[in-house]
């Protein structure tokens, strides 16, 4: 896909590669990627759209996946998980605040779950390590101070054992996935030099 990246190189960039790399740039956060890169591509994604893409294929979540695989092949994962888990709304600010100037972060669990024959709790905690470590940075600025609310907490809890685990078994594997994100950003807490940690909430139990 990007085999060639100098190919799609003009003068003025279209106004698709303008947008991708702004995109990509603003979810990807601090440490930017490298510019050139960025361009690099956001021309090899609208290559593709124009030899293989349907006219509103550029609205879909499908153009995030692209783009998020298209940095994952130039060396670029980091930067690439970020534009997937911010520009598809899996990881998204609160409209709300939950006390004095503390912004809520919400990562929707229901993304995130596997299913059928993969169905293993395993995968999904290593999946949500993978997910906190992406998103850290939002909580630089407050060296740590905010919270993290959890969506559809009991649906995955109950998505993961299978069957019909039954309200107790659900509600023990709900606070066992919470516990695993403050035990997670605790350790990035302390690696990144936090003086607080992001307080987890979980949303369903706050809307019940």
């Amino acid at each position: 896909m990007i085999c060639d990246p100098q190919t799609r190189a003009a003068a003025t960039d279209s106004a698709l590669v303008e947008h991708l790399a702004v995109a990509v740039e603003t979810a990807a956060g601090t440490p930017a990627p490298d510019r050139a890169r960025v361009k690099e591509v956001a021309r090899a994604v609208e290559y593709y759209l124009d030899e293989h893409g349907p006219a509103d294929f550029v609205e879909s979540e499908c153009l995030l996946r692209l783009t998020s695989r298209a940095l994952t092949a130039v060396g670029e994962g980091r930067a690439g998980r970020r534009m997937y888990l911010f520009g598809t709304g899996m990881v998204h600010p609160a409209e709300w605040e939950v006390r004095g100037n503390d912004t809520m972060w919400v990562l929707d669990l229901g993304r995130m779950t596997v299913h059928d024959s993969a169905r293993l709790e395993l995968l999904f905690f290593g999946g949500l390590r993978l997910v906190l470590d992406s998103i850290a940075h939002v909580w630089d600025p407050t060296a740590g101070a905010g919270v993290l609310g959890l969506r559809r907490v009991g649906a995955v809890a109950a998505d993961l054992l299978g069957g019909q685990p039954g309200p107790r078994r659900t509600a023990r594997l709900a606070r066992e996935i919470s516990g695993a994100c403050r035990r997670r950003l605790a350790r990035i807490g302390a690696a990144r030099g936090w003086t607080a940690s992001p307080e987890v909430m979980n949303l369903d139990l706050a809307t019940a």
